[in-house]
């Protein structure tokens, strides 16, 4: 049987004969054939010993194995009429039950009919006898998301026949401490310190710690403060409030003496309980007339009883008011200036200043005339523009 095939291929080859041989685009034409027998015949010759094909003649298929092999694929379909427009694509079917694949034109002539590769959708697009076998996770179980958001699932076929997680993740919080990564990032607590150094109380009642998850998810120190103590003027924060000696004006401003020896300081820690002023006051002077305390008595110049007090200067239309000052550093005197004098007028005011009153107006309140048609009686008084008048 191979004898026969082997000289049946080599008859096609170098008569060039025609043949139906099918391959898959319908019969054949004459180069197509040629080339399908030289394939036959090769493998025939390179399957077999010399003695099966050849009687013993060791010397003939080693020529015919190099012949098959230098004959040129082509060379027989020269000069036919294409099939097709290069690089053009068509739908075929290697099976009714099969799915459509696609063949491309190269050279003018139709191509092998090819199939998709396996999708993920329930059907054998391969035409293997196997449906979605390139898809060994298939129902397995799965997961998407991470930390609180992460959520089971199976793998299952998309819409696009690939494979996919069904699973839905869930929406990302905020992030409290516990190790639960609320906010899904892929960290637990981050932002939080945790570990970090801490302080509880504060003063002497301050205690050393570290940072650490509460009950209800917050973060706390996990030090314990110590017990408040009672609060002594000694500079430290006895009581553990925050504040130092705050039952006592402790830097606050104070005056040590008085008058002319007072000096200021601050008031300072003197005991548990108390505070004193770290002034010195300054040494009493001699006590002058120059309103201050030189004696550092707590009086101002008190050699001088009358000192301050009111007192006059002038007579009549000139008096003016004033009081008692120091005029040196032993002596007082009063401080108001007497008006000059102006002359005397009828008004009953000493205008020139003699201690006098009208003087030069003796004829005042004596009877007198009117001058008037009747001829009456008057007396003189005084009027406004400060002259003698008669009036009834």
């Amino acid at each position: 049987m191979r004898r026969w095939v082997l000289w049946w291929g080599l008859g096609v080859m170098v008569g060039g004969c025609e043949d139906s041989i099918d391959t898959g685009g319908g019969g054949a034409p004459p180069g197509r054939a040629t080339d399908a027998a030289r394939r036959l015949v090769d493998a025939v010759v390179d399957a077999e010993p010399d003695a099966v094909l050849g009687g013993g003649g060791g010397g003939r298929l080693p020529l015919i194995d190099a012949a098959v092999d230098a004959a040129p694929d082509a060379a027989p379909e020269a000069g036919l009429p294409p099939e097709c427009a290069s690089f053009e694509v068509t739908v075929c079917r290697v099976d009714p039950d099969c799915p459509p694949g696609t063949r491309a034109c190269v050279d003018g002539r139709w191509g092998p009919c090819t199939l998709g590769g396996e999708r993920c959708n329930g059907e054998d697009d391969d035409c293997d006898g196997a449906i979605d076998e390139d898809f060994p996770t298939l129902g397995v179980p799965c997961t998407l998301g991470q930390g609180a958001c992460r959520a089971a699932g199976t793998w299952v076929c998309d819409a696009r026949g690939e494979l996919g997680c069904d699973a839905t993740p869930g929406v990302p919080g905020i992030e409290t401490c516990g190790a639960f990564d609320e906010d899904c990032d892929g960290r637990s607590d981050e932002g939080l310190q945790l570990g970090a150094p801490c302080t509880a109380g504060q003063g002497p009642c301050a205690r050393p710690g570290t940072r650490v998850c509460a009950d209800d998810l917050t973060v706390v120190c996990d030090a314990v403060a110590a017990a408040a103590g009672v609060e002594v003027c000694n500079g430290l924060d006895d009581d553990c409030d925050g504040r130092a000696d705050e039952d006592w004006p402790v830097g606050g401003g104070c005056t040590a003496g008085r008058g002319a020896c007072a000096r200021a300081g601050t008031w300072q820690c003197a005991g548990d309980a108390r505070v004193a002023c770290d002034a010195a006051a300054g040494p009493p002077g001699v006590e002058t007339c120059n309103g201050v305390d030189d004696d550092c008595d707590g009086a101002v110049d008190e050699d001088w009883p009358g000192l301050g007090a009111a007192c006059e200067a002038g007579v009549g239309g000139c008096l003016r008011g004033g009081r008692v000052v120091c005029t040196g550093p032993a002596t007082i005197a009063c401080d108001a200036r007497a008006a000059g004098p102006t002359p005397e007028r009828c008004g009953g005011v000493d205008e020139d200043c003699d201690g006098r009153v009208d003087e030069g107006f003796e004829a005042l309140g004596q009877r007198c005339l009117t001058g008037g048609a009747a001829g009456g009686e008057g007396a003189l008084v005084c009027g406004p523009d400060g002259a003698l008048v008669c009036v009834e």
